[in-house]
């Protein structure tokens, strides 16, 4: 006998896909080691493949948690030639100056989201990871002799400290050299005792005698 067939249907409302912004990141390049301050900046419009609305805000996370709001509104005319008439241009760039001293070292996922006027708003992200390094801690060194902008001739004392250093206890001051307009002259006489300077940073090797 012949096959017979049943259906049942149904009513659905489409609408359009939402556009969302598009995000890109220039610096750092994706893998890159950073340590410290590390700036963050790139570019976002609403969007590439159709002209949208203009961007209320860009945020900067870190490994999926916000840790603050990018600058939006560097001139990037470069952008804008790419795709024109997005509102915003040429102002459509952003930085942002992430301290990866708060974070472990290791590979973190870095993550910048824009979020376009829109009504309701859409947001769109871009993201890269980066290694992040402890922040090299060098020497502190302080002049007290001679005074800054002092008037001076003849023979001058150079005079001060070093200690290796003002925020942690690192290691012994191996050697101070006095340049003058970038070149070396002369080593200096390093091993003055300097209690007051051990007071105020105590612990740090070669304590009391860190004064040049």
């Amino acid at each position: 006998s012949p096959p017979d067939t049943g259906s049942a249907s149904e009513t659905i409302t489409v609408t359009a896909a939402a556009v969302i912004p598009t995000v890109h990141i220039d610096l750092p390049a994706p893998g890159a080691t950073v340590s410290g301050s590390v700036t963050v900046a790139g570019w976002a419009i609403d969007n590439a493949s159709t002209v949208g609305t203009a961007i209320g805000s860009v945020h900067m996370l870190v490994d999926g948690v916000t840790v603050g709001t990018a600058t939006y509104g560097v001139s990037r005319t470069d952008v804008c030639a790419a795709y024109p008439g997005r509102p915003g241009c040429p102002n459509v760039g952003y930085s942002y100056s992430l301290n990866t001293a708060t974070l472990t070292p290791g590979s973190h996922t870095i993550t910048v989201t824009a979020t376009d006027s829109a009504s309701p708003p859409d947001t769109g992200s871009a993201s890269e990871t980066i290694t992040v390094t402890a922040a090299a801690v060098i020497p502190t060194v302080h002049i007290d002799l001679p005074a800054p902008g002092a008037t001076v001739s003849g023979t001058v004392t150079v005079g001060g400290w070093a200690i290796d250093n003002a925020s942690t206890v690192g290691t012994a001051i191996g050697g101070v050299h006095v340049l003058v307009d970038g070149v070396t002259v002369g080593t200096a006489t390093y091993g003055v005792s300097r209690p007051d300077v051990c007071a105020a940073y105590p612990g740090r090797p070669g304590c009391p005698n860190v004064g040049y």
